[in-house]
């Protein structure tokens, strides 16, 4: 599965256990390459990428226990400041500073530019 499909879900647990205080803090597993394609296998499906498993789900009661006493809850340490309820005021920092314009180039000189690159490269490639 690509990253970018589950990159965020730490976040996302770590958000969603804040949202509900009053219960277990979720837990989130890698689970070992492969580990999908055997899943699908034996839940009869075409592919599975994430499983997740609630609280009262039957039979998985050992499961949940388990888990809970061996899996680290997810931590997100710039979320801290949420739990804490810590007003931050937005800090911003600047700096003036003066851009001057670029002539505009014509054709013919950019033209020639890019060749002087090349031309450059070339000559350091060759030493």
């Amino acid at each position: 599965i690509p990253s970018v499909l589950y990159a965020h879900l730490p976040q996302l647990i770590a958000t969603a256990s804040l949202a509900f205080p009053s219960d277990p803090t979720i837990r989130l597993i890698a689970l070992p390459h492969g580990a999908g394609k055997r899943m699908s296998i034996v839940l009869q499906i075409s592919r599975v990428g994430i499983v997740g498993l609630l609280g009262g789900a039957p039979h998985a009661a050992p499961l949940i226990e388990l888990i809970r006493e061996h899996v680290p809850p997810v931590e997100v340490p710039w979320l801290d400041n949420l739990r804490q309820g810590n007003y931050l005021p937005v800090g911003i920092n600047s700096t003036k500073t003066v851009a001057f314009n670029k002539p505009e180039m014509s054709s013919n000189d950019r033209k020639d530019s890019r060749l002087e690159t090349l031309k450059q490269q070339s000559e350091l490639a060759g030493t």
